[in-house]
């Protein structure tokens, strides 16, 4: 039923950890039921499937918090997301909110990745999950990699990337219908750094009076 491969098709995958294991059956037959083949091109199964096809699963070893795994299902590559192992506090790892968000943002900034169901029933996985589409590009950890080692230019490239895509992720009017009450009003990290315990700035001050009303809208 399941292919761990040990040899990984992409840098930026790894085998399963022993520790982190999934039923991996009992997955593949949720995500043949739940999956929606008209909503996936390249998905080529639908619930009518005579038989559950196999799934092939590797694991993305970067994060230290949620566990995430490469699904390949029905001829597409899937992401799946769910909480770390062991207690977990109420408020934290939360998939649902993961899944709202994306659903929001992917329809008008088109680089966060589609989300395509959650699931809300521990027991299929042992936690809540949900699965959006795969990205592929370069994955930058704790080492250059050779594509940009010794390259300046390509440096600058990802490094101009990086603030435009954060710049363009910002003008994203988060009052819009599919962003409104996914959270509490966004607060800048500005407003916070100057409402800190340590900020060190008179706040009585008229400048900084101006300032905080001009935040407050």
């Amino acid at each position: 039923m399941v292919d761990q491969r040990s040899q990984t098709r992409l840098e930026d995958t790894r085998p399963v950890r022993a520790t982190e294991q999934l039923d991996w059956p009992r997955l593949a037959a949720y995500l043949r039921v739940h999956l929606r083949p008209d909503e996936m091109a390249g998905l080529g199964m639908s619930p009518d499937t005579p038989e559950t096809p196999g799934i092939e699963v590797e694991q993305f070893p970067g994060g230290h918090s949620n566990l995430t795994y490469l699904v390949r299902y029905g001829g597409m590559e899937l992401v799946l997301r769910r909480p770390p192992f062991g207690p977990v506090p109420p408020t934290a790892h939360d998939m649902a909110r993961e899944y709202r968000w994306l659903s929001a943002l992917n329809p008008v900034f088109p680089l966060a990745p589609r989300p395509y169901l959650f699931c809300d029933d521990a027991s299929v996985v042992g936690a809540i999950f949900y699965a959006m589409e795969r990205r592929r590009g370069l994955v930058v950890r704790h080492e250059e990699p050779p594509a940009l080692a010794g390259r300046p230019d390509a440096r600058r490239r990802v490094s101009e990337a990086l603030v435009d895509t954060l710049a363009d992720l910002h003008t994203i009017d988060v009052t819009r219908e599919a962003c409104r009450g996914l959270g509490s009003r966004p607060v800048s990290s500005s407003v916070k750094c100057v409402d800190g315990p340590n900020a060190g700035i008179d706040r009585r001050s008229p400048s900084c009076r101006t300032w905080r009303r001009s935040q407050n809208g």
